[in-house]
């Protein structure tokens, strides 16, 4: 079985093919931001690239069994791009979507709580607290946004701090508290253990809008 994943809700988006019969990536494209000037050659690039993946790959539109696409919290124009892209492959090829949280894709690397952070611009931060047992991640609920000062009542000093874009999420923290933000790259591991499994277990899950999180939460 293979799948398609979308993930745009960052700057620089990023196209895989996983082999979920090896639980492996099978091709992976990550595009540079000077690529996608607008939201009309964002969506033009997306279509050319996965083409050009496929083509890599040596795999047919026809051998994917479903696609992913995120749904943030990020790049707001990025996730819509993606969710669009991938409706309209689906429809194409009669296959079907798995919509999943953005924040999802990043592993906190030890045990115990942890928190992922996002760029929410002049909104201030999205946070996802999850936990790791093991191997096994959960999150509670869904990204929230928080000011600064909001999201400091939810920490302490000990509590790990991850985020695909450690600079920005530090630069909005009072430096006096000395917190670190440690840098994540998405694990694509995670596609398969707790995104696509969890999806076509939970039928409400799977079911889910694919209304963006950053119209989501306020």
């Amino acid at each position: 079985m293979k799948s398609l994943c979308i993930e745009s809700s960052r700057q620089e988006p990023t196209l895989v093919i996983f082999d979920h019969s090896t639980q492996k990536v099978f091709a992976i494209k990550n595009l540079k931001s000077s690529e996608l000037k607008d939201g009309k050659k964002h969506s033009t690039t997306l279509i050319l690239e996965i083409k050009n993946l496929l083509e890599q790959a040596n795999i047919l539109k026809k051998d994917l069994d479903f696609i992913g696409t995120g749904l943030g919290p990020g790049s707001f124009i990025g996730t819509r791009v993606g969710i669009v892209t991938a409706k309209t492959l689906a429809y194409a090829l009669e296959i079907p979507i798995v919509y999943y949280c953005s924040l999802e894709l990043y592993d906190s690397n030890q045990e115990g709580s942890f928190v992922i952070l996002s760029d929410a611009k002049s909104k201030g931060l999205y946070a996802h607290f999850g936990k790791k047992e093991g191997s096994t991640i959960t999150f509670d609920k869904e990204p929230s946004l928080y000011t600064p000062d909001e999201l400091l009542k939810k920490i302490t000093k000990n509590t790990l701090l991850i985020s695909p874009e450690a600079d920005i999420a530090q630069g909005k923290l009072p430096s006096a508290l000395s917190l670190k933000v440690e840098q994540r790259s998405i694990d694509f591991a995670l596609w398969e253990k707790n995104v696509c499994k969890k999806t076509f277990l939970n039928p409400l899950v799977a079911s889910k809008a694919s209304e963006p999180y950053t119209l989501r939460v306020s």
